[in-house]
């Protein structure tokens, strides 16, 4: 449980609530990845299917850095308010 009392408590907890979601959100982003690089290792000769496995890889690729760049955005604002 979180009290608010001050606008420092307040960063604190979202800062501390978002860390907690961060491996959650790498871990699906590399599920994605990794879904993707079998979909193209499985497509074998079906051209839609490697396009389907290239979107997938795309897609975990951009979550991934998204994920950690508000991962280095938190630290950020840990280290600049806190």
């Amino acid at each position: 449980m979180c009290r608010v009392t001050s606008l420092t408590s307040l960063i604190t907890c979202v800062t501390d609530f978002i860390a907690l979601l961060i491996p959650l959100g790498v871990a699906a982003a590399l599920l994605v990845f990794i879904w993707g690089i079998a979909g193209m290792v499985l497509a074998s000769g079906d051209a839609k299917a490697a396009s389907d496995g290239r979107a997938k890889m795309l897609w975990g690729i951009l979550a991934l850095f998204v994920i950690l760049s508000l991962s280095g955005i938190i630290q950020l604002v840990r280290s600049t308010f806190l």
